[in-house]
């Protein structure tokens, strides 16, 4: 009996939540619009991160980095199709080797290169099931833009020493702190020489890019580093 009455009450706030959106949507938009308000919330529910990418990079420049902070959770591609899974096929959910190349591509283009640029050139040939993109897209894309990708394996000592000559530094982490699944990020080093955090999945409950991290937790957390050159 108190399942049955648990059930109800969660299937109550449900439908009051709907109710509520609808209301909204109703408000909100006029007879010419076709689009329901569980679309339009779906395309809106990812508002704050372009806030929060925009208010952090307005941060690095004032910190005098000239790499910018790209999101894979942004609104303007979360929904970008990447990904060979059953579902979720989405930027948002698995775009974070992507974003992370854009940084990077950024960096050494002096451009800004959304993640959907790269998604469309990689498409589904750098991706496997279960396991997410393979390393290989480091050195095709470094290739695809006139340079070369050096695998740092898990050297530590060598990704201070790019860090300090002022180039980024990929790195692979495996599930702990930054991530429960496995994930990939940036490293910057700052005027003060330390480690600042490009997180594609930063948010405004994590703030990793204004975060000192020590260099113990890098030696943990690795998997591999790659840095891109030219030849």
């Amino acid at each position: 009996m108190m399942i049955q009455k648990r059930s109800i009450k969660k299937f109550m706030i449900y439908l009051f939540v709907l109710m509520s959106l609808t209301v909204f949507w109703l408000i909100n938009h006029n007879g010419s619009n076709n689009v329901s308000p569980l679309t339009w919330l779906r395309t809106h529910q990812e508002v704050v991160a372009t806030d929060f990418a925009n208010q952090a990079n307005d941060y690095l420049i004032e910190q005098e980095f000239h790499m910018p902070l790209i999101l894979q959770t942004d609104e303007r591609w979360y929904y970008e199709p990447y990904g060979d899974e059953i579902k979720d096929n989405f930027m948002g959910i698995n775009g974070c080797a992507i974003a992370s190349l854009a940084m990077v591509g950024s960096y050494w283009q002096k451009r800004y290169i959304e993640p959907v640029e790269i998604a469309r050139w990689a498409d589904k040939n750098y991706y496997l099931r279960e396991q997410g993109t393979t390393w290989d897209i480091f050195s095709e894309y470094a290739n695809a833009i006139g340079m070369q990708a050096h695998d740092l394996a898990n050297n530590f000592e060598a990704v201070k020493y790019y860090l300090n000559l002022g180039y980024p530094v990929i790195i692979s982490v495996k599930p702990g702190f930054f991530t429960e699944v496995g994930h990939i990020m940036v490293l910057a080093q700052s005027l003060e020489g330390d480690i600042v955090v490009y997180d594609p999945n930063d948010s405004p409950e994590k703030f990793h890019y204004r975060e000192i991290f020590s260099e113990e937790l890098f030696q943990q957390e690795s998997l591999n580093y790659w840095v891109f050159k030219y030849s």
